[in-house]
């Protein structure tokens, strides 16, 4: 969200509070399941203020950084820096929200990746199974 948000001061932030704040999604990548995420928590597109875009992150970020709104994003994707953007957490009762995704990896392939992505999660996230 932008710096001068009045939320942007807070580290965490509740569902409850972003529901009514402007926000982007990208059209591209995980914005479908960002706002399932949200309808599962009952802010559905009545509750929402969402607007799915095309373009790149980049660009939201300057949209969001012209106080334009939100972007809600992944925190994967919270390594993508813009002057006059913060990213902060959002979580309802207490609890960070997550979207849930699986992988399967062949126990024949030897590419190390696998290894390196599961190092970094355990981590990040010591307490997620």
């Amino acid at each position: 969200m932008p710096v001068d948000h009045p939320l942007a001061a807070r580290e965490t932030l509740l569902l409850s509070e972003i529901a009514g704040v402007a926000s982007f999604l990208l059209e591209q990548g995980p914005g479908a399941e960002i706002a399932q995420l949200f309808e599962t928590h009952g802010y559905g597109a009545s509750r929402m203020r969402l607007t799915f875009h095309r373009a790149g992150l980049d660009r939201i970020l300057t949209l969001v950084r012209a106080e334009c709104g939100a972007v809600l994003m992944l925190e994967g994707a919270s390594d993508t820096r813009c002057d006059g953007v913060v990213h902060r957490e959002v979580h309802d009762d207490g609890v960070p929200l997550r979207v849930e995704f699986k992988a399967c990896w062949s126990a024949t392939n030897k590419n190390p990746s696998l290894k390196i992505f599961l190092d970094i999660l355990r981590e990040r996230h010591p307490d997620y199974r």
